[in-house]
């Protein structure tokens, strides 16, 4: 019986020392996969059936690194502009393009890089009666944060795109959009402005500027 539970024990331990290596993984990698979606599909199989016991730690370092090159293949291709913005490219779109000038309207997911949301715009997360609604501003007038103005170079009308937005090129005024949709993304959101964020964004409307 003591041999039993001893060799269960470090069989735990070697689990848990798996998981952690997986997690540091996914921090590193969840600009290039959904944010909870990868978060989830990096993690080790949880439920009793599925889930596999690693024995020996490089076998689970692999293992997850599998799961996120596959993860990884399915998001789409990363793209790295000349200003220098990385952005995946989630849904290509297939109207018009968008031209600096234009008047533009977004739905849009703010999330921080280890896969925490923190608002949303356009699709009742949360509860909110927002379903439909847009954020519209003019590209290039400076109203929201740089990256995603830059982000957005190129994109189709009906495209998606999640943009990697760094301090520098974010929320740098508070006066810029979007605002927080509610308090508590407000609380979320003020603690998160000085880190990198992911800033997941649709297009759905295009209009001229002038």
């Amino acid at each position: 019986m003591t041999t039993l539970l001893r060799a269960r024990c470090y069989s735990t331990q070697f689990y848990c020392q798996a998981q952690e290596s997986v997690r540091r993984t996914r921090r590193e990698i969840l600009f290039l996969g959904h944010g909870i979606a990868a978060a989830s599909a990096l993690s080790l199989p949880s439920s009793p059936s599925a889930r596999k016991l690693y024995t020996n730690l490089e076998e689970a370092r692999e293992a997850g690194e599998a799961r996120r090159e596959e993860k990884e293949r399915a998001q789409g291709p990363i793209i790295t502009l000349p200003s220098g913005i990385r952005f995946r490219e989630l849904d290509a779109g297939s109207g018009r393009t968008v031209a600096p000038g234009d008047v533009v309207s977004v739905q849009y997911v703010i999330y921080r890089l280890n896969g925490m949301y923190l608002d949303s715009l356009g699709y009742g997360n949360e509860g909110k009666d927002d379903v439909g609604d847009v954020l519209t501003f003019q590209l290039g007038g400076r109203t929201v944060p740089r990256a995603v103005e830059l982000g957005m170079e190129g994109m189709k009308l009906g495209g998606k795109r999640r943009i990697l937005v760094n301090p520098d090129l974010g929320w740098t005024q508070e006066s810029m959009q979007p605002q927080p949709t509610t308090a508590a993304a407000g609380r979320r959101l003020m603690n998160s402005f000085q880190k990198p964020l992911l800033f997941e964004i649709e297009l759905v409307k295009i209009s001229d500027g002038t």
